[in-house]
């Protein structure tokens, strides 16, 4: 059996946790890789510092005769200075760690918290923001992961993951991707609305001006696919690098996935890749993603599993008890709802390019239209020629579309046989679970309505 073990990120005031985006081989604002592999694994830790929720025996609390938060800080010192941890002489400090102070509170990357002072009297505290899981070869059968989209847009991380991989051919690589116009719209209405790090209100403005910018930055290879393809790998690496900076809020670049797609591939080759659209997965029960993730990656998975994940309205997207983030039904993106239905057209014209070179590299199959823009939306928006409120579901409509607009039957097809192949497995059970799940979504839904009613009646407005 193999299961995965991801990397943790840990606080100056002690405690560490599972985190998205810790940027090992670069692309962000650390540069961990450059500190070599001792910096970037981190100290030697328990493994039970990886599990899902770190438990604290009261045995080690009553050990150390101090409390949680306490001995937290505490071993923060002994995990970056004893010789079992470091596998240095003693003494000396791991160099992933480093002394954040109350005299320099904003140090990058070392950062002091007033915590520290107020409840324990510290003017220093020794502390380390990444790990990942220390094993001897052979002793444990995991896989350790480390995930973000940063990485496929920055040829130098690529190159870090291939020169750190004890054999690169051993490595998997799952590439999910959405619909690109509404991949932009729903990243700029986080940035923009939901956490106000953008400061630009008007949805079109901001993304003609990176239109433009994306135009300008090399204009002869823009919508030239023929010629991006026939880069040599140093040329095509310098464009990605100056073109796809692959950071927060460049909404049009980030949505361009081919070009970036095309240098991961010279890096590795095409079966070391599960290219996945977020709206097939969107529709996906756990049986079929969790086998169809297995089979690809070699991780254990199994009956049970899976129907805890189910219990537990995990692993479903339509049928999940945590949903997603999102901005997009915010009263303020009326009007911006409104300017991207009218400019879809504009909009499809100026990524058609580069979803002809995505269908190229990953599959005839794989492509965008009036479907996935329905689908993947968080609310509905109309794309031209589709009825309005065609579908299932509010601000999920699934209308069939054109026979040009569908889905073609190849991609469908595979992603059909893994539902397949999980039906056969679990036979009867897995109807009773779907029967079940649609009465409770049909019950929750009822309730929801009579809360937007109720509240529709007394404010005039409902906002989600």
């Amino acid at each position: 059996r193999r299961f995965m073990l991801p990397g943790i990120a840990c606080r100056v005031v002690g405690g560490c946790e599972h985190r998205k985006e810790l940027f090992f081989y670069g692309s962000g604002f650390s540069s961990f890789f450059q500190n070599g592999l001792a910096g970037l694994h981190g100290p030697e830790l328990p493994l039970e510092m990886f599990q899902l929720k770190e438990e604290y025996p009261q045995v080690a609390l009553r050990r150390a005769q101090v409390g949680k938060e306490d001995l937290k800080v505490q071993r923060m010192e002994t995990f970056c200075t004893h010789p079992n941890h470091t596998h240095l002489p003693a003494g000396r400090m791991h160099p992933s760690c480093c002394v954040a102070r109350t005299s320099d509170p904003k140090r990058w990357e070392c950062r002091w918290h007033e915590t520290l002072r107020k409840a324990q009297g510290r003017t220093t505290s020794m502390w380390f923001q990444t790990a990942m899981p220390w094993v001897k070869p052979h002793e444990y059968n995991f896989a350790a992961t480390d995930f973000t989209p940063n990485y496929m847009c920055t040829p130098q991380a690529m190159a870090n993951i291939k020169l750190a991989a004890k054999d690169p051919r051993d490595l998997r690589f799952i590439v999910l991707m959405r619909d690109p116009i509404m991949r932009t719209f729903s990243e700029w209405s986080m940035f923009a609305l939901g956490w106000g790090w953008d400061h630009e209100p008007d949805f079109l403005k901001k993304m003609h001006a990176q239109m433009r910018a994306f135009e300008r930055c090399n204009a002869t290879l823009f919508h030239r696919i023929d010629l991006v393809k026939a880069l040599p790998d140093d040329e095509l690496f310098a464009y990605i690098t100056q073109c796809f900076r692959g950071k927060a809020m460049e909404y049009i670049t980030n949505s361009i996935y081919p070009v970036c797609v095309l240098g991961a591939l010279r890096f590795f080759p095409k079966e070391q890749f599960l290219f996945l659209r977020f709206e097939d997965m969107k529709k996906m029960h756990a049986p079929g993603l969790l086998r169809l993730l297995a089979n690809f990656t070699g991780l254990h998975t199994d009956d049970e599993i899976i129907a805890r994940l189910q219990g537990e309205r995990q692993c479903e997207m339509l049928n999940a008890r945590k949903k997603p983030l999102s901005f997009g039904k915010d009263k303020r993106t009326v009007s911006a709802r409104a300017n991207l239905s009218a400019a879809m057209g504009e909009f499809e014209a100026f990524f058609q390019p580069y979803d002809e070179l995505l269908s190229e590299l990953v599959d005839p199959n794989f492509k965008w239209g009036a479907d996935t823009h329905r689908l993947s939306a968080d609310v509905l928006i109309d794309a031209p020629g589709s009825k309005k409120g065609r579908g299932r579901g509010k601000g999920l409509g699934t209308g069939r579309g054109s026979r040009e607009e569908r889905p073609a039957a190849g991609y469908r097809k595979a992603i059909k046989s893994a539902k397949a192949e999980a039906k056969a497995m679990l036979g009867d059970d897995l109807q009773l679970l779907r029967g079940k799940a649609r009465l409770a979504a049909i019950g929750a839904a009822k309730g929801r309505g009579a809360k937007q009613k109720a509240a529709s009646t007394s404010t005039g407005q409902f906002v989600r």
